[in-house]
């Protein structure tokens, strides 16, 4: 379950080289819903995240104390708003019909690490949607054809690559993934197809508790002791998911933007992926196309048959 492959969007926001091309990420976002004529919503998760990116990008003050705190959450915002930019011109540019999540991600918090409180449960998450523009913005990057499911919480997946379903899920808590992929292997089993199961896991292991570190090697101590707590469990769902006849892959990934040393500051997700290569009777096109969706996430995915006998 390490997470290997790293995508920076910004490594680093310096205000004085990017704020233009910050201010373009921001004009992109608003352009592209209006393109959909999907009204955003004022004083909702996605609207405030585009005014303290577009404030952060003009150098503008915004309405009350102008905190440390203040600064990091426009930073924090500048960082989502360039990758949500990002991933919606490129399945813009795939083709991808962008209606119903530009309608979903207008509410819900942006704050990766992060789990949803009582009342925010009853919201349509950002996070939750987003992750899905994620998965399908990174296949096309790698010429991956992709397309969104027909209806809305389709049990057989939320995505399609070529013949097998991609069931997207970013939860606030591990004990329910168990319960998910229980689901949608058997939607996958009621229509006789295959899937890949994929996890954003960055709120159900609280990565928004790190907070700011002093330095690099505080961050990667830090950081290394999540690594170890994803892997034992990791190691304890693997196991799981093998019985599941129909789930043939995973992906895995965390997204976090990270604050360290003196005004330093990235948002990176991480991601990794595995093959169960010994499920009886699964066709070779499946696996096929299971590996395009998988090869995005670790171009070297790991293989169960190969790792089985050190979980």
């Amino acid at each position: 379950m390490n997470r290997e492959k790293n995508n920076d969007y910004l490594n680093v926001l310096p205000y004085d080289i990017l704020r233009n091309e910050l201010m373009h990420k921001v004009d992109r976002v608003r352009h592209i819903f209006e393109i959909y004529r999907v009204p955003l919503i004022d004083g909702e998760g996605l609207a405030h995240s585009l005014e303290e990116a577009e404030a952060y990008a003009k150098g503008e003050k915004l309405a009350g104390d102008y905190s440390p705190q203040m600064l990091q959450r426009m930073i924090h915002d500048a960082h989502v708003i360039w990758m949500l930019a990002e991933n919606l011109e490129t399945c813009e540019k795939a083709g991808i019909d962008l209606r119903n999540h530009l309608k979903q991600i207008r509410t819900g918090s942006t704050d990766y690490g992060t789990s949803a409180t009582d009342k925010e449960r009853k919201k349509i998450f950002f996070k939750d949607f987003e992750y899905e523009l994620c998965i399908a913005a990174a296949a096309s990057r790698k010429g991956v054809a992709v397309a969104f499911s027909d209806k809305p919480n389709d049990p057989r997946g939320d995505l399609r690559v070529g013949t097998v379903r991609v069931e997207v899920k970013h939860p606030d808590g591990v004990k329910q993934l168990k319960k998910l992929a229980r689901k949608f292997n058997n939607g996958l089993r009621t229509e006789g197809s295959y899937g890949v199961f994929a996890m954003g896991l960055e709120d159900a292991f609280e990565f928004g508790e790190g907070g700011e570190f002093k330095d690099l090697t505080n961050f990667d101590a830090w950081s290394d002791a999540k690594k170890r707590e994803i892997e034992a469990w990791g190691c304890k769902f693997i196991k799981f998911v093998a019985k599941l006849s129909n789930i043939i892959a995973t992906i895995q990934t965390t997204t976090q933007v990270e604050f360290y040393g003196e005004g330093l500051s990235r948002l990176r997700r991480l991601s990794n992926s595995l093959v169960f290569d010994e499920k009886p009777k699964v066709p070779t096109s499946a696996y096929d196309d299971a590996r395009k969706i998988v090869e995005v996430f670790n171009p070297d995915p790991r293989i169960y048959s190969k790792v089985k006998s050190i979980i």
